[in-house]
């Protein structure tokens, strides 16, 4: 499921695709955010 919602559009991120993000340091940095506010439970 991971490999899959990382390969697809996600619209808590503007519609970028996370992998895509991830390939600069700031890019990552919003795909981390993202993960943690999930982890917290944090979804806004």
């Amino acid at each position: 499921m991971a490999e899959e919602w990382l390969s697809k559009p996600c619209k808590y991120l503007d519609g970028h695709v996370p992998l895509e993000l991830i390939d600069n340091s700031m890019g990552f940095q919003v795909v981390t955010n993202y993960l943690s506010r999930i982890a917290h439970g944090v979804y806004q």
